[in-house]
């Protein structure tokens, strides 16, 4: 089991998306994150796609997430959240 950090950018990030959602959005938000942090808790890199590094993207409609991977310290770190245009 990793650990999961938000980091504090890509909550304010979230809290964002959240405030300019409405209710309908809200909800579909609420799901995407209860989703996705027990995935990325469980096997981190069977999520989403991988990119240079250790950085890694998924599409968890209605946002997109971007995370980093420390298999060295079993910590997934979230990094940014936006919504696809």
């Amino acid at each position: 089991m990793y650990g999961l950090i938000w980091t504090d950018p890509a909550l304010d990030e979230l809290a964002d998306i959240w405030v300019a959602c409405s209710p309908a959005e809200r909800g579909e938000v609420e799901t995407a994150v209860l989703r996705l942090d027990p995935a990325l808790m469980r096997d981190p890199l069977a999520v989403g796609e991988s990119r240079s590094g250790s950085r890694r993207v998924v599409f968890e409609t209605p946002l997109v997430v971007w995370f980093t991977v420390s298999d060295a310290d079993q910590v997934v770190r979230v990094t940014h959240v936006t919504k696809p245009r």
